[in-house]
C-alpha cells in the first residue's frame, strides 16, 4: 500500500514583519489542502532573545542562523521579499557544501540584488542609503514609511492597508539592531550569480509582482524561472491570497506527483 507524498510548507516572511502576515494566505491554503503542514517561523533574531546574526556580506553567519531556524529540508521553502532572498542565501550555502536542499524554493516578491546596481534593476542606491540613515535616528516612523512604500501598486488600498495594519505589530517586531542588520542585507546582497538552483536539484521559481514599487516585475526577464502574480504588488499574500494560493498549491501538487509514493505499512 503506498500513500501521496504531502511535504510540509515552510513561510518565511520579510523584513519588519513578523509571521502573522501569512494569515490570509495560509487559511486559503488550508483550504485547498488541510493535510500539508504549514510552518511560519520567524526571521532570526524576531520575536526571540537570540542573539542578532549576520547572514550577508564579510560578518555572514550563515551556521549560526540554520542553527536557529531549524529549517527541515524535507519541505517547501518560500519566503517573500527579505525572507526569500535569506532562503536563498542558506540554499546556496546549503549546496556549496554538498548538504541536503529542500524539496523546492519559491522567492515572493524578492530580487537578488534588491538594490540597484550598474546592470540590474532595484531600489536606488541613495533611496535605500536614506531608508538605513533614517532607520537609525527613527526606527518606528521609518518602518512605517516603509509600510505606505509595500502598499503601492495594490488594486484595493484601502483593504490592503487595513489588514495590514490588523498583521503588524503595534511595536517594532525585532531590536533595532537586527532591523539594521537586514537593511544592510538589502543593501550589500548580490545572488545573482546564484540565484537558479536547478542544477543543484533543488526546484525554484521567481514570483513577482505585476506592479511591485520595490521589485521591478522586468527582472522576470532575468529569472530563467519566474513567473508574474497579476494585478498586485509587494504584498500579494494580503491582496491576492486566494490566487496565491492556488497558484502555489497547483505547483506543490506538480512538484510531489513526481516524487516517488512513500510506502505505508
Amino acid at each position: 500500500m503506498s500513500q501521496k507524498t504531502c511535504r510540509p510548507l515552510v513561510l518565511l516572511h520579510g523584513w519588519g514583519a513578523t509571521p502573522a502576515i501569512w494569515q490570509p494566505l495560509v487559511s486559503a491554503l488550508n483550504a485547498l489542502n488541510p493535510e500539508r503542514e504549514i510552518l511560519t517561523p520567524s526571521m532570526p533574531g524576531y520575536q526571540s532573545d537570540d542573539k542578532p546574526c549576520h547572514w550577508a556580506g564579510e560578518k555572514a553567519q550563515l551556521p549560526e542562523v540554520i542553527a536557529q531556524l531549524q529549517l527541515p529540508t524535507d519541505a517547501h521553502w518560500l519566503g517573500w521579499s527579505l525572507g526569500g532572498n535569506l532562503l536563498l542565501e542558506i540554499s546556496h550555502h546549503l549546496a556549496k557544501h554538498k548538504q541536503l536542499l529542500p524539496q523546492s524554493l519559491t522567492l515572493l516578491c524578492s530580487n537578488p540584488s534588491f538594490q540597484q546596481r550598474e546592470d540590474s534593476m532595484g531600489m536606488a542606491e541613495d533611496t535605500l542609503s536614506q531608508f538605513r540613515s533614517g532607520f537609525d535616528t527613527q526606527p518606528e516612523k521609518t518602518l512605517k514609511r516603509f509600510q505606505l512604500l509595500q502598499m503601492q501598486g495594490e488594486s484595493d488600498l484601502r483593504t490592503v492597508k487595513k489588514q495590514l495594519a490588523e498583521l503588524s505589530p503595534k511595536e517594532l517586531p525585532a531590536k533595532a539592531e537586527t532591523l539594521a542588520n537586514g537593511l544592510s542585507a538589502l543593501a550589500v546582497l548580490d545572488q545573482r550569480r546564484y540565484s537558479d538552483l536547478l542544477e543543484s536539484g533543488c526546484p525554484t521559481l521567481w514570483l513577482l509582482g505585476e506592479n511591485d514599487p520595490l521589485v521591478p516585475a522586468a527582472i522576470a526577464d532575468q529569472q530563467d524561472n519566474s513567473q508574474l502574480l497579476p494585478d498586485c504588488g509587494h504584498l500579494p499574500m494580503l491582496s491576492q491570497s486566494q490566487q496565491l494560493a492556488e497558484a502555489l498549491n497547483t505547483r506543490l501538487n506538480l512538484l510531489e506527483a513526481e516524487i516517488p509514493e512513500a510506502s505505508a505499512v
